[in-house]
């Protein structure tokens, strides 16, 4: 069994690790998507494999958090970790348990020295494979080469986006983040697009997911710059137009992104990064499950 660890807030780490499970029929039927996003149960419909959520009560104990990890991998006869973005996990959980099987890891850029200060001074797991979704600066690129093998994607990783033909609606507004950020959004859409009627609203509120089954339907959409949104702009068809809003956050540097959007980092409608990493993903677990 292999445990895809898609663990932190929001949709941003279950839409990345879909993209990658939809595409491979090899991986899902071997797999098990961990997360403990409050948002979980959108995904579960998308999901080509099991989805198991980890309750707050044992992610805000230490001891909790270990053995049930730890009482997982064993239950699940698990023998391989594919871990989304943070090496030890968001909290360092993963150094709390005695890992004896290997780790890949899908990294986006991370604040590096953020992140190994809230995992008090460095990464305990060490990835035996490192797939970069996107440029890593210096340091994390070398902390995650000390561990192992890194290869750089040269496209970003998104969800199938279908083109259902017909005239375009306006504007869509896409978030799963606080209240005040998703109206903050609209308010921009309403400023720079057009009018209130003329704005739609995608957010986990409406139970709609993913974004990405509609969202060719519109002609312009207002969003943060997550990696997910910011992957999808750099991918836009022609006649569709991203408004990129980065917001701050802890360990993602969204304003960085939005620059690298805006020079032409992954320029180019129609590269399917998703499959150049199910390619890289399958090599690497099917070595590792031998």
């Amino acid at each position: 069994m292999i445990l895809y660890y898609a663990v932190g807030g929001g949709l941003g780490h279950i839409s990345r690790s879909l993209a990658i499970l939809n595409r491979s029929p090899w991986l899902a039927e071997r797999t098990r998507l961990m997360t403990s996003s409050a948002l979980a149960g959108l995904a579960v419909g998308a999901s080509p494999c099991p989805v198991d959520h980890i309750a707050g009560e044992i992610i805000a104990s230490k001891r909790k958090y270990a053995a049930f990890l730890s009482g997982y991998i064993k239950r699940h006869r698990v023998r391989l970790v594919i871990v989304d973005t943070f090496a030890s996990g968001i909290v360092g959980e993963w150094g709390w348990v005695r890992l004896s099987i290997p780790v890949l890891l899908v990294a986006r850029h991370v604040k590096w020295k953020e992140y190994v200060e809230r995992i008090s001074g460095g990464t305990d797991v060490a990835p035996a494979h490192t797939l970069a979704v996107e440029p890593l600066d210096d340091e994390q690129a070398e902390a995650l080469g000390n561990c192992g093998e890194v290869s750089q994607m040269d496209s970003p990783i998104t969800m199938e986006q279908p083109d259902r033909g017909g005239s375009k609606r306006e504007a869509l507004v896409v978030h799963s983040g606080p209240v005040e950020e998703l109206a903050e959004l609209k308010k921009i859409a309403q400023e720079r697009v057009c009018g209130a009627e003329a704005v739609e609203v995608f957010s986990p509120g409406r139970g709609v997911y993913p974004v990405e089954s509609f969202i060719r339907d519109y002609s312009t959409i207002v969003s943060g710059a997550g990696y997910n949104m910011s992957a999808l702009a750099s991918q836009a068809p022609p006649g569709v137009t991203h408004i990129l809003h980065p917001f701050e956050r802890r360990f993602d540097d969204q304003f960085l992104r939005a620059r690298r959007i805006a020079e032409g980092m992954w320029s180019g409608a129609g590269c399917d990064g998703a499959q150049k990493a199910v390619m890289w993903m399958e090599g690497r677990a099917e070595y590792h499950l031998r």
